[in-house]
């Protein structure tokens, strides 16, 4: 058996501890997947993602069979888990730090449906983008499925050929490449390793090879040389680039431009007057951030409702208090993440917003507070960042301006010691 089969038998009986009769594609990703330069694969955790043509059965199934695997959240049964696997986030549902045979795993549930989103589209650039990268194949994909991640490949490359010179390295178009799904992600900004890019780059580099350079070589506008790349950089050519972008990104591009430039411009109009522009990369890159920004830091939250809310986990336990603002009693809810503290303040009872007995308006889940409110997050949040320099703050409330300014006045002069007191006890 040669090496590459081993490695996937191996990997395949380290997820066979769940059901994958449902499964379309099972692949494995990151370091404990891939090389990343010099690092022991073997003391890492391996992560997996399993794409399912039915997340109802399979979490279903996977309750029955591993209810360990779940935190608190199986005791609301796997419909509703399965709503907050397709409703919010990056519409993935990860399990976390799974023991099998003898390593630790962690996998992640997302639809067919929802992932041929995100491969073709980019809705959520989450799994994508992980898919953006090399990957370790444990279920061989559907038709269907690969030819997505073609296009998504296709897609990766024809950005990162817009944030390149007319002259490149393939390293550094791989880095650009990479930098796709990173770009917007907080989790890069607090506390990752910042060589990560390039560990990823060096330590996969021969598959980087076999994934585009077949891609830059089928370009009719970029000449690949032995050890670098020419492209055609003209106005022309870069807006042809724009427009085979992802839709996800076209529509980000669409809604910017209307807001502040020319509502009346169709998305032609639009990618012709950002090719003749000198910023064209600057404006795209903010794009794709966007989407990245949002999905991840919604994806985080979720996250830790899956994990569960213990140390073992990386999480500390919720704390919960009360904040007493005039004459309301407010319930507040602070999970404690490495990076990041998520927050919830309002008149709601917190048990409430947990146990979600409406996930369309899970006030946690669905972390967008109604415009009515956003300016006063805004002031909270800042004054909480400066408070908690390090961390990455998100703050959700039913709250509204219909609350007078005095009201919000005091919450800004209490919430803050109150916060700092609760969590240094």
């Amino acid at each position: 058996m040669n090496p590459y089969s081993s490695k996937v038998s191996e990997y395949l009986e380290l997820i066979q501890c769940v059901p994958l009769d449902t499964a379309e594609f099972v692949f494995a990703y990151g370091s404990g997947a891939i090389s990343q330069g010099n690092e022991n694969m073997k003391d890492k955790m391996v992560d997996f993602i399993i794409i399912t043509n039915d997340p109802l059965k399979f979490h279903a199934d996977n309750i029955n069979k591993n209810p360990s695997h779940y935190s608190f959240l199986r005791k609301i049964g796997p419909k509703r888990i399965t709503e907050i696997q397709t409703k919010f986030g990056a519409r993935v549902y990860y399990n976390s730090r799974v023991e099998s045979n003898n390593r630790m795993i962690k996998y992640g549930v997302i639809s067919t449906d929802n992932v041929l989103q995100d491969l073709l589209d980019w809705n959520w650039l989450y799994v994508a983008g992980r898919m953006q990268k090399p990957i370790l194949n444990v279920l061989k994909p559907t038709k269907k499925i690969e030819e997505a991640m073609e296009i998504n490949h296709t897609s990766a490359l024809q950005l990162a050929l817009l944030m390149v010179e007319d002259t490149f390295t393939f390293e550094n178009l791989f880095k650009h490449i990479v930098n796709i799904s990173y770009n917007g992600d907080f989790r890069q900004v607090i506390g990752e390793d910042k060589n990560k890019v390039n560990k990823i780059v060096h330590g996969s580099y021969d598959k980087f090879m076999d994934i585009y350079k077949p891609l830059l070589e089928k370009d009719p506008r970029v000449t690949v040389l032995s050890d670098k790349c020419e492209q055609d950089n003209t106005t022309q050519a870069v807006y042809h680039r724009i427009n085979l972008l992802p839709l996800g990104v076209i529509n980000c591009l669409q809604e910017k431009w209307k807001r502040k430039n020319e509502p009346r411009k169709d998305v032609e109009e639009i990618s012709f007057t950002l090719a003749n522009r000198t910023d064209f990369d600057v404006i795209i890159r903010d794009m794709t951030s966007s989407i990245v920004a949002k999905s991840s830091r919604n994806q985080t939250i979720k996250n830790a409702l899956s994990a569960g809310f213990d140390m073992e986990n990386n999480v500390q336990p919720s704390i919960d208090f009360q904040l007493k603002i005039e004459e309301v009693t407010l319930n507040v809810k602070v999970i404690v993440l490495e990076y990041c503290y998520i927050i919830y303040i309002g008149k709601r009872n917190t048990i409430d917003i947990m146990t979600m007995g409406n996930f369309g308006k899970s006030t946690l889940l669905d972390f967008s507070p109604g415009a009515c409110s956003q300016m006063y997050v805004e002031s909270l949040n800042l004054k909480l960042s400066k408070a908690f320099p390090g961390k990455q703050i998100f703050i959700n409330t039913d709250l509204s301006s219909n609350d007078s300014p005095e009201f919000w006045s005091e919450i800004f002069l209490k919430f803050v010691p109150k916060l700092k007191e609760v969590l240094s006890a």
